[in-house]
């Protein structure tokens, strides 16, 4: 949705998608992100479960083919939307939050599972 947002802005230029765009990057981060000051690396997580007021973090897979791990293209497809958003305005948080998951991806690459075919 964030991706989509940030493209309906650049082909319009109506501030409303921007807004969008600019406000579901902050939902990910505020709620999807894990920031590791001790390895300066990001990751995201899978899910939230939310009951009520209280939040469940879900770190790895709950899917079948990936079950329990971190699936690597989860780890870069929650960047798709906010680095469009950035392309936008430049908000240089974006761009230290996509270097520090590429960081993860090679900071723990034991822990990540790369898409089967």
């Amino acid at each position: 949705m964030v991706y989509g947002m940030a493209t309906a802005y650049m082909m319009t230029g109506e501030e409303i998608f921007l807004e969008a765009a600019e406000k579901g990057t902050e939902y990910l981060r505020d709620h999807m992100r894990f920031v590791d000051l001790d390895e300066d690396v990001i990751y995201w997580y899978h899910g939230i479960d939310v009951q009520g007021e209280r939040e469940q973090k879900i770190f790895t897979s709950e899917f079948g083919d990936d079950y329990n791990a971190i699936p690597a293209y989860e780890q870069i497809y929650v960047l798709t939307g906010p680095l469009q958003t950035y392309r936008v305005n430049g908000d240089p948080r974006i761009i230290d939050d996509t270097e520090k998951t590429i960081k993860f991806r090679t900071y723990a690459p034991a822990l990540m599972v790369v898409a089967r075919s």
